[in-house]
């Protein structure tokens, strides 16, 4: 699976800058700050499910992020912010719905 990565992340072996083009394993589970860059990586992006993005920028000037990512999640309904769908690459897969933690705290009454 190929992703590009928006954000240093660490994998749990090695560290990733902001820009870098990484091939991980099938049991990498991405997060907000992973680009997903193949049909393997669109997969397992969209069944992790809506995340917050961090902030985007480029750290090194080695590793350019020149371009915005093109696969993100946007609401589907502007007025519901329950039901998300990817764009790009995710873009022919289904909506799914917002599960997250701080989500479900924001619906308490």
């Amino acid at each position: 699976m190929k992703y590009r990565i928006l954000a240093p992340i660490f994998d749990g072996s090695s560290r990733h800058e902001a820009g870098e083009i990484v091939d991980m394993p099938d049991s990498f589970v991405p997060s907000g700050a992973c680009e997903p860059l193949d049909v393997e990586a669109v997969a397992a992006f969209h069944r992790v499910g809506p995340q917050i993005a961090p902030l985007i920028r480029m750290q090194w000037d080695n590793l350019p992020m020149s371009t915005y990512p093109r696969t993100v999640w946007k609401r589907v309904d502007p007025k519901d912010s329950t039901m998300w769908k990817l764009t790009g690459l995710g873009s022919a897969l289904p909506a799914v719905k917002w599960t997250s933690d701080a989500d479900r705290l924001n619906s308490l009454p």
